[in-house]
């Protein structure tokens, strides 16, 4: 009904269990409100949302676009209902005016409009122009995020999540998983290097597969799935280890973009966002393991600038459009077509590795066989 699985993140899981199931009826609590939505209620005093932070939450309908009354029924607190979220309004329409007490602290005139934003990866994609010119997205974060928008596509498909951002006709797919440069960063702490690019650097002198060395790049977990090594053997050495990492984190944006792909979704033209694509060795390494060239976004204040566009919207200005200089810059990265076979074999590896594993994860996690 709403697009995604129940996950412990949801806000509505969270108040359950810091105030429990009948919290509404005990007047604990009133109101819930997203990060960006809480913000809007100190600057204008409105309370209100956008359909992609309630569809994300998992609490939105795909099929009405509107509230889900089962996503309710199912939240673990009784008597909670839309209510509690305020209105819907879409992203770039003005959702409030700047309080007085709020323009003196931050040096603005009073009364001027406050824009209903969206989450981070769509205000992002808006200021890459991702859905004008039919990209794809990978986000080189903390978390693997790989999206695409596409149109409403019957039966529902098998993606780990749909999102309903206000477009009658069209859906935000994505294919996620809880690690990609965080794997990278606790390596950096493990050998006690300065940062990810230190891991990099040490990657880089060794060649692309680890000297038979793997790693399953997990080390948020999600779903029961752990982090390791795989191959590891005496002769390997922190260099090694530090290929292994780099090689699966961006073979797993490969398999989560490819598990799109099976999906009849849009994805043979990519952006690479996020704090990792500020390196320009990692983003050929994707382009290199998806076969075709990515567009590198490395401004990493895309979600910011996304912000100013529905700004500029809500006010009708030429800023917003195709030509807007708010648009983030990008650069086109090309794969090394000499190592195309070596990459789609690494691929294959990967995925099987990681298929393979999948009843050793069960297992672990106290899984029936």
């Amino acid at each position: 009904d709403v697009g995604c699985r129940p996950w412990p993140g949801q806000p509505t899981v969270i108040a359950a269990e810091l105030l429990g199931a009948d919290a509404v009826q005990r007047g604990e609590l009133h109101r819930l409100l997203f990060a960006k939505d809480y913000l809007g209620f100190l600057l204008t005093g409105e309370i209100a949302t956008d359909a992609s932070d309630a569809s994300t939450a998992g609490l939105l309908s795909l099929a009405t676009g509107d509230w889900s009354p089962l996503a309710f029924e199912v939240a673990g607190i009784d008597g909670l209902g839309p209510r509690a979220f305020g209105p819907l309004v879409p992203s770039g329409q003005t959702m409030g005016r700047l309080r007085a007490a709020e323009a003196a602290l931050c040096g603005l005139p009073a009364g001027i409009p406050v824009a209903m934003g969206a989450i981070d990866l769509l205000a992002s994609m808006t200021a890459i122009g991702a859905e004008d010119r039919g990209r794809a997205v990978s986000v080189l974060g903390t978390w693997c995020v790989n999206a695409v928008i596409g149109p409403v596509i019957a039966p529902q498909p098998e993606v780990a999540a749909l999102v309903n951002f206000g477009r009658t006709r069209e859906r935000l797919y994505m294919e996620n998983s809880p690690s990609s440069m965080a794997n990278i960063a606790w390596l950096a702490g493990a050998l006690g290097l300065p940062d990810a690019r230190a891991v990099v650097d040490l990657a880089m002198g060794v060649p692309l597969g680890a000297n038979g060395l793997r790693f399953l790049p997990f080390i948020n977990g999600g779903g029961g799935i752990t982090a390791g090594f795989v191959g590891l053997k005496s002769h390997h050495t922190p260099a090694d280890m530090a290929r292994a990492v780099v090689d699966a984190v961006a073979a797993l944006h490969a398999r989560h973009t490819a598990r799109l792909a099976s999906q009849g979704l849009p994805v043979s033209a990519s952006s690479v966002l996020g704090g990792g694509a500020s390196d320009a060795r990692l983003v050929r390494l994707l382009a290199a393991l998806l076969g075709h060239p990515v567009e590198r976004c490395a401004d990493d204040e895309t979600g910011a600038r996304g912000a100013a566009l529905y700004a500029a919207m809500s006010q009708d200005l030429d800023d917003a459009g195709p030509a807007s200089p708010l648009r983030a810059p990008c650069e086109l990265i090309e794969p090394d077509a000499r190592d195309a076979r070596a990459h789609a074999d690494f691929n294959a590896e990967f995925n099987e590795l990681i298929d393979r594993m999948s009843p050793v994860f069960n297992h672990l996690s106290g899984g029936a066989s």
